[in-house]
């Protein structure tokens, strides 16, 4: 999820509602609104399956654990960090076998993004785009909170093992079936793609300048001790020109950020661990 305001206030109180408010209240409030009905409010409580491998206690923070959480939920319904709407990213869970192939494993298709507007009650969900038969992995908002990128596969299952959701390749020559970087306008009018061709772009983050940080197997390089390819930072501007390469990692970059100070962080698959840890650039 991401505040949907002015860039300066998300930026200074986001990280303390997220920790604070959404794995404490909305993993416990939110669920899909069907598509004639998005503006419907959010049941109460969401009923976890039976398959799931956590259950609804394990999801629902104590209540005497809790205090800040509630007070915080008080101040984003009343609008006192300067934003109310929060942009989600509705896919299904990851289920992946290791941290770095996330890329190429764990596809399954359906969800979108959705501005979810909470309340007292609740809250409600706003449809902004329809994943269709593809997935979404991330999006990302603009500093003015205009504009959405987001990285979207639109071309569903190919060659897959239908249990483990593992794909047999990284790269596929029809780019409809990698994962491609898209912007759209926040009332969902728009879409443009920005990224091209048979390799992945993904994890796509704003820079203050306008331009776009993100991910790209189209170096390249695969990882030690599988067959999958290795992406690594890049950035380009907005509207997709100019891509320039910035890691020079051997092994794959996550989830580029921009902290507050102007630097650039992302998390890499450490070198002889079966972890990831975070580097810093300016």
């Amino acid at each position: 999820g991401q505040g949907v305001g002015s860039g300066v206030q998300c930026a200074k109180h986001f990280r303390r509602i997220l920790s604070l408010i959404l794995i404490g209240w909305l993993t416990d409030t939110a669920r899909p609104v069907s598509a004639s009905d998005p503006t419907a409010n959010l049941a109460p409580k969401a009923r976890v399956s039976a398959s799931s491998q956590f259950s609804e206690e394990l999801l629902t923070p104590p209540e005497e654990k809790t205090p800040k959480a509630h007070a915080l939920r008080r101040d984003l319904v009343e609008g006192r960090f300067g934003f109310r709407d929060i942009l989600l990213v509705q896919r299904k869970p990851l289920e992946i076998s290791h941290v770095y192939v996330y890329h190429v494993e764990g596809f399954r298709p359906g969800g979108g993004l959705y501005i979810f507007t909470p309340d007292e009650t609740g809250g409600q969900l706003r449809r902004i785009f329809d994943a269709g038969e593809g997935m979404i992995t991330t999006a990302d908002l603009s500093y003015d909170g205009r504009e959405i990128v987001f990285a979207w596969r639109r071309g569903g299952h190919v060659a897959s093992n239908p249990v483990g959701h593992v794909e047999d390749i990284s790269q596929y020559p029809d780019e409809k079936h990698n994962y491609q970087i898209f912007r759209i306008n926040l009332d969902g009018t728009g879409l443009t793609q920005l990224t091209h061709g048979a390799q992945n772009n993904l994890d796509p983050c704003w820079l203050p300048d306008g331009g776009i940080a993100f991910i790209s197997d189209r170096r390249p390089a695969y990882a030690y001790c599988w067959v999958t390819t290795s992406p690594v930072l890049y950035r380009m501007e907005r509207d997709g020109s100019k891509p320039k390469r910035l890691s020079a990692n051997y092994l794959m970059d996550f989830t580029p950020a921009l902290g507050q100070s102007g630097e650039q962080t992302r998390r890499d698959h450490s070198q002889r661990t079966p972890r990831h840890r975070r580097q810093t650039a300016s």
